[in-house]
């Protein structure tokens, strides 16, 4: 299993965005501004995947990725856990195996 492609988390970055190809291992970055978080994401993505779309960006709220150890679900909320929540909630429904939080994060 690769490890997911992040850029060290600062106050200075504030953007986000999380890109993916289905329900398979989702790339995120996070920058400055909300187009480069979005183009670097993308870019990581389709380096691996034909197929990727950003499916959260954002630079508040809070980000949850879930995963199985082959799929992985990922959501948003304005909260930490009820983004958890909606991301195992994901995860479960690909009826892959159990899930688990692996990444979870916040903006401002």
């Amino acid at each position: 299993m690769r490890p997911l492609l992040v850029v060290g988390v600062s106050p200075a970055l504030a953007a986000w965005a999380v890109a993916q190809s289905g329900h398979e291992q989702p790339y995120w970055q996070r920058f400055r501004l909300p187009d480069m978080a979005h183009d670097n994401a993308m870019s990581a993505c389709s380096a691996h995947y034909p197929d990727c779309r950003v499916v959260v960006s954002g630079n508040s709220g809070c980000v949850a990725i879930a995963t199985t150890g082959s799929q992985w679900g990922v959501a948003w909320a304005g909260s930490q856990p009820r983004a958890d929540d909606a991301a195992m909630r994901i995860c479960d429904g690909l009826n892959a195996g159990p899930c688990t939080i692996e990444h979870q994060f916040c903006g401002r």
